[in-house]
């Protein structure tokens, strides 16, 4: 049994002087804070006899200002041990500081192992490691250095169930990561709804895809090979069917390549990577460079097509927005142009923040324009807090603004019912969303070929309904 005492839950916020304000037995020292905790603990062991196992579960630290640090909780650590709990299991955060307490993928993995180590070198009882241990090697070396005793994981199951059979049997290269994007799971949770993975499109839908063998093994032509093209390719070939994949650029990723530039978010190449594996060890014919008309799909002789071919950026109409100085966020990310000093960066969804920050980090001098009253509204709480902190430093964020005009190196815009002027502005980058590439797909239509569209190409979303419509079709096909 493990009694959770962490993350501002009831017993937290008894130990905590950030949330315990009480002027009784109950308040104040830590010896009274400690007093409800200790009480529960001393009757869940009364209830369940001395030999029953009990794990208690803390904030080490809950970063945040007059919160628990972990000079108190090594106390409150050997206090547990001393009233029979049998391991710790080392946490960390409360809700006014959540990115600690479900760390996304801009804390760096293993980030709360010193204060396991901290716990650890005070109670001869074991204690436990969490926090973005989502690689077995990871965990290993943890253990190697004696930081701790176990290793919990989380999401990591949700993302790969199967991990801790692949450590055995040694496949340690299919192992599929969970890149802490938090949208499917924790996002999903706030709102209230059904946890799934995002790059695990099976979590919670075991029993609807069921991945066996399709009793009749087609040929199937897949068209894009970003994360849902790559995904439906990997399903498909899993259920027997013959299987080719056509990109048309020189490099499998699409928007996947876009999504690990910007900093901290490197951990988004790994689902690149096993996709990539998966392809490869399924024996999935891979075809770079090769662009998809009609035409070429008849020659080909598919049984069924999946067009996966993504989108593209959107643009705008007003003056001088093809001017030379005016450039997307897509190619800035991808590297394919250079930008001034001084760069305005249109738009402040996802897309837009994250090319800010890529830009401000490289040296040069960012401002945001938005139409609506904040950025980053389309970002989940925990990354878009995070996203928001480090903004805030390097950033000029102007909200509220609609953009009337590029002229030369001034940007005219509507704030508050008047034109205003950004000056002396050496690049424009437009980050304003995305479009479906759909020219594949409404050729299509009368073909009389079978075919589908799934991800962005049907509609620009996130990763994570892109994977979903894969994993869908590629168990229909």
């Amino acid at each position: 049994m493990e009694i959770h005492g962490a993350h501002g839950y009831l017993l937290d916020e008894f130990l905590s002087p950030f949330s315990n304000k009480r002027a009784d037995e109950y308040g104040g020292s830590l010896e009274n804070r400690m007093r409800f905790p200790l009480e529960v603990v001393r009757a869940v062991r009364q209830a369940v006899g001395p030999e029953f196992p009990i794990i208690y579960r803390m904030s080490a630290d809950e970063k945040v200002p007059g919160g628990l640090t972990l000079d108190e909780t090594k106390v409150v650590a050997q206090r547990l041990e001393q009233e029979g709990i049998n391991a710790l299991h080392v946490s960390a955060g409360v809700y006014a500081s959540a990115p600690w307490v479900i760390q996304p993928m801009y804390l760096p993995r293993g980030c709360l192992v010193d204060l396991a180590q901290g716990i650890k070198s005070v109670v001869k009882i074991p204690v436990i490691a969490v926090g973005r241990i989502n690689d077995p090697e990871v965990a290993e070396d943890i253990l190697k250095a004696g930081k701790a005793d176990l290793i919990s994981f989380g999401r990591g199951l949700l993302t790969d169930p199967e991990m801790p059979k692949k450590v055995i049997e040694g496949r340690l290269d299919e192992i599929r990561h969970c890149i802490a994007c938090c949208q499917a799971c924790i996002d999903e949770l706030f709102r209230d709804h059904a946890i799934g993975c995002t790059v695990n499109a099976r979590a919670g839908y075991e029993h609807e895809f069921t991945l066996g063998r399709a009793s009749r093994p087609r040929k199937v032509l897949v068209v894009g090979g970003g994360p849902a093209g790559m995904e439906v390719a990997r399903v498909a070939a899993l259920r027997g069917h013959q299987v080719t994949l056509w990109e048309k650029s020189g490099e499998l990723g699409g928007q996947l390549i876009l999504a690990f530039t910007p900093p901290q978010k490197d951990e988004i190449a790994t689902f690149r990577d096993y996709l990539m594996g998966q392809l490869a060890k399924l024996q999935v014919k891979v075809q770079l460079n090769k662009e998809a008309t009609p035409e070429a799909v008849r020659q080909e002789k598919p049984d069924v097509v999946v067009i996966a071919t993504g989108a593209r950026p959107a643009t705008l109409n007003v003056p001088e927005v093809e001017a030379d100085n005016v450039v997307l966020s897509w190619d800035v990310l991808r590297g394919k142009v250079q930008v001034g000093k001084k760069v305005a960066v249109i738009g402040g969804g996802l897309v837009g923040c994250e090319t800010a920050e890529y830009l401000a980090e490289k040296g040069h001098e960012v401002t945001i324009i938005e139409m609506l009253p904040q950025v980053a509204g389309d970002i989940g709480p925990l990354l878009g807090t995070m996203l928001m902190e480090r903004l805030k430093q390097q950033v000029k964020i102007i909200t509220g603004a609609k953009l009337k005009a590029i002229e030369g190196r001034t940007i005219t815009f509507t704030y508050n019912d008047r034109e205003e002027d950004l000056a002396d502005i050496d690049s424009v980058v437009l980050a304003i969303g995305s479009r479906p590439e759909d020219t594949l797909a409404q050729a299509m239509e009368g073909s009389g070929i079978d075919y589908y569209v799934i991800g962005d190409a049907v509609s620009p979303r996130r990763i994570t309904q892109a994977v979903f419509e894969a994993m869908r079709v590629g168990h229909e096909l």
